[in-house]
């Protein structure tokens, strides 16, 4: 506490009265959710954690017409994570999640993907995002919002975030599934407290006022960043001339295999991808009793994941492209639902090592779906969360980090395939294929696509 309350000190020029009340501030809102200490650190390096993926880092940079800088900062609202109790007894209404469902499966193909053809996002960040702005919103551009996401009501979406924050909320040693979400305002600019608490209660956001021009706020979110998702990557904040408003969100997910694989049965293989063709390393393991589904334009199958998460793999047919597949929502939710309920039999995955990073501007994604208003200096209206003239969306960015790959240390001899019944069946991932990690209830969770393989360094 105290050596936060120094590193704050530096970055903040203040009297010492300001600085003597900073102190208690700190001391008031300092968040139970502390990084891991080095014996942590190696109690999770120890762990048999088979796979890590820590998305998405989003970014809502807000412009507006007028700078008047005031060197203060200090919390104005902070949420409070659901208790164990609060987990348990959540309920998500059933309107609200085939809307989110909807929604996610419909941005797949609207994404641009990187430069390699790779990408990896967070529709489900995406949506805590859309519900923020909804509610800082009004007139037009909250009914463009409401409208894109496929509700009628600012409660139906606010209470529906909230619903299912809490049904998805784990913070756990095998488990990790939270969306992460904070508003930074610029001392200059107004505010209403009403809207910032809504944040905190239904997108369980923190508020945070300090100067901007000086590059401290974007100091301060990267280190909140490093906080709160629990990584130790150093996240650089882009902040554009004239920012007075900034939304950051981002969806941190941590797993562990159901059914582990185990490094002496990877093996050398080749991946025909749009761009590259080479060796790749393959992860692979029998499974003895998965859904399994194959049509005409594709095969899937899934491997399930700790808390009741499971990662569905989908491989187009040989003469169908990726994109087919993504750029139709409406079909890409099918084959989820589908792969989700289907006969179970024993299938062989052989799946490559994958590892890259990727940074997407979902605003061109709002934007296809109906969101314009938002960006416009001239139409857009934030006068729910402030009285100020001007204020308008300038930039979504998305950032996300995937790593894929076995990660254990298991003795040869050990178990290393369930029991063969049935018919065998195999799912070789040797070309582009996609992936989408759903939750218990069948929320999108991440969606990513792998055209060329970028070998995971060891």
């Amino acid at each position: 506490m105290r050596e936060d309350y120094r590193n704050a000190v530096d970055r903040i020029a203040l009297t010492d009265g300001k600085k003597a009340a900073l102190y208690h501030q700190i001391r008031l809102t300092a968040t139970p959710h502390k990084n891991p200490d080095a014996k942590g650190r190696m109690r999770w390096g120890k762990r048999k954690l088979v796979w890590m993926a820590a998305a998405a880092l989003s970014l809502v940079l807000v412009a507006a017409i007028t700078i008047n800088s005031i060197p203060v900062a200090a919390a104005i609202a902070t949420p409070s994570y659901p208790s164990e109790e609060e987990t348990a007894y959540a309920m998500a209404d059933d309107g609200y999640l085939d809307a989110l469902r909807r929604f996610s499966y419909q941005t797949a193909g609207k994404v641009e993907r990187g430069a390699d053809g790779n990408t990896v996002y967070s529709p489900y960040s995406m949506s805590v995002v859309l519900s923020m702005l909804a509610q800082c919103t009004d007139g037009e551009t909250r009914e463009e919002i409401l409208h894109a996401f496929g509700l009628d009501t600012l409660a139906q979406l606010s209470e529906g975030t909230a619903g299912l924050y809490r049904l998805l909320y784990r913070d756990t040693e095998e488990y990790l599934c939270r969306s992460v979400q904070s508003v930074w305002l610029d001392s200059s600019l107004s505010y209403n407290q009403d809207v910032l608490q809504s944040l905190a209660e239904d997108e369980y956001a923190y508020s945070y006022r300090m100067p901007f021009e000086d590059g401290r706020a974007a100091s301060a979110v990267s280190d909140w960043f490093s906080e709160n998702m629990k990584n130790s990557r150093n996240i650089s904040v882009p902040f554009i001339p004239g920012n007075k408003l900034m939304f950051a969100s981002g969806f941190a997910f941590r797993s562990e295999w159901e059914e582990i694989f185990i490094k002496e049965q990877t093996y050398e293989g080749v991946f025909s991808g749009t761009s590259i063709t080479g060796n790749c390393e393959y992860m692979n393991k029998v499974a003895a009793a998965v859904p399994y589904l194959q049509t005409e334009k594709a095969t899937a199958s899934l491997i399930g994941l700790s808390g009741g998460s499971s990662l569905i793999l989908i491989l187009p047919q040989e003469g169908k492209e990726l994109d087919d597949i993504l750029s139709d929502g409406a079909l890409l939710q099918d084959i989820v639902s589908r792969t989700l309920h289907a006969e179970k039999t024993s299938v062989e995955f052989s799946i490559p090592k994958v590892s890259f990073e990727e940074t997407i501007d979902i605003s061109s994604v709002f934007g296809q779906m109906g969101i314009v208003s938002a960006f416009d200096e001239t139409k857009a209206d934030f006068s729910a969360l402030s009285s100020d003239t001007g204020v308008f969306a300038g930039q979504i960015a998305e950032s996300a980090v995937l790593d894929l790959n076995e990660n254990i240390e298991t003795a040869i001899g050990e178990k290393a395939y369930g029991s063969s019944s049935g018919s065998m069946y195999s799912l070789h991932l040797n070309r582009p294929f996609c992936f989408i990690i759903v939750s218990q209830n069948e929320i999108p969770l991440m969606i990513g696509a792998v055209e060329n393989v970028m070998q995971l360094e060891e």
